[in-house]
């Protein structure tokens, strides 16, 4: 029997070919220049909006975008919980439009679920699957119910000048979003496909560098499904160790994904088995947990310890405390690790997979 490439049989698995998915209430545009269709695209829900972002991408906006906008809001340096505090008593509109990455997106979710109303668009320019996600932090002091976006607009041109150190680590991030979707206990199929099909197209993606160049469109569509993955299932243990440290030692988000992702990968090779199988497969290997970690590190171009990256490597034992403080979410693998296991893994994506105690 010849063997079939199913995906080339099915044009919405092409992500040159761009797609527009309704989803629901949510509106997915996904292909290089829907970016530049934004300002027709947002003129066409007549509503009024403002727009949250970085001020580095101030000056980037799509066009139209800007101008449209009842007011371009600049977010500077910090974590979501206190800059998106200010903006939940502000005139702003319902409409909230985040161009840039996760923290920008994740500020604009957070402004709208305080709220209680209006609606989050994501004109994402990064890996970070935030714009897929009813994953984020409230505004400090408030609570409310979690909200994705309702129109996301993923053009994959976004990531033309983005460097490749950034763009692996940020990968990194989204098969992880795909890891976690496969061995929560709360995984399903529908979540598992898109996981595995996600993590494909960020390997083939990575993969595409020797020649000459990552495959933007690939890693885009790629990071879009793990994404999409992970909001069908829940975070667990790898997030919630990679959140602690960077919360706890302060190092950078993407790079300490990159860096634990390959441990816990090690970690869960008896925990789940059928899950660390697909991960592989999907990654493109065969084998023990160890070759699917070796492959991880691969794809992220190495990965050293935090130490040299972080504000305050010396508190691994603070990072142990605050993982076993979120049993509820570690609860959601076989066998949640201890004390023991925690801290050896800690000191191992501090000081290097040779690293430890």
């Amino acid at each position: 029997m010849t063997d079939i490439d199913t995906r080339a049989l099915l044009p919405g698995l092409d992500p040159s070919g761009g797609f527009d998915w309704r989803d629901g209430e949510r509106r997915v545009v996904f292909g290089r220049a829907c970016h530049d269709r934004a300002a027709e695209i947002l003129s066409d829900r007549d509503e009024p909006y403002a727009v949250l972002c970085s001020p580095r991408a101030a000056s980037a906006l799509p066009p139209g975008v800007g101008e449209g906008a009842t007011e371009v809001v600049q977010l500077g340096p910090g974590p979501v919980a206190e800059l998106s505090a200010p903006l939940v008593e502000s005139e702003l509109p319902d409409l909230l439009v985040a161009f840039g990455g996760g923290r920008l997106i994740d500020s604009a979710k957070a402004v709208v679920a305080a709220r209680g109303r209006g609606a989050a668009a994501a004109l994402p320019t990064t890996l970070s699957g935030a714009e897929m996600t009813a994953v984020h932090r409230m505004p400090e002091g408030r609570s409310g119910s979690m909200v994705r976006p309702r129109l996301v607009l993923w053009d994959p041109a976004a990531l033309d000048s983005a460097p490749e150190a950034t763009l692996r680590a940020s990968a990194m991030n989204a098969v992880a979003h795909a890891a976690e979707a496969l061995w929560v206990r709360i995984a399903n199929p529908v979540s598992s496909l898109a996981a595995a099909e996600g993590v494909r197209f960020i390997a083939s993606g990575l993969d595409a560098v020797a020649g000459g160049g990552f495959d933007h469109d690939e890693l885009g569509l790629g990071a879009l499904l793990c994404g999409y993955a992970l909001d069908g299932t829940s975070l667990s243990f790898h997030h919630v160790v990679s959140q602690s440290l960077v919360h706890t030692v302060g190092s950078p988000h993407a790079e300490t994904n990159a860096v634990v992702l390959p441990l816990v990968v090690e970690s869960m090779a008896d925990r789940a088995p059928a899950a660390i199988h697909a991960l592989g497969d999907a990654l493109g290997v065969a084998g023990a947990a160890e070759a699917v970690a070796g492959r991880l590190r691969e794809l992220a171009g190495g990965t050293p310890g935090l130490r040299a990256l972080a504000e305050r490597p010396d508190r691994a034992a603070d990072v142990v405390e605050a993982v076993l403080g979120r049993s509820r979410q570690l609860e959601l693998i076989a066998d949640p690790p201890g004390e023991e296991e925690l801290r050896a893994l800690v000191d191992r994506a501090i000081d290097g997979p040779a690293g430890g105690r």
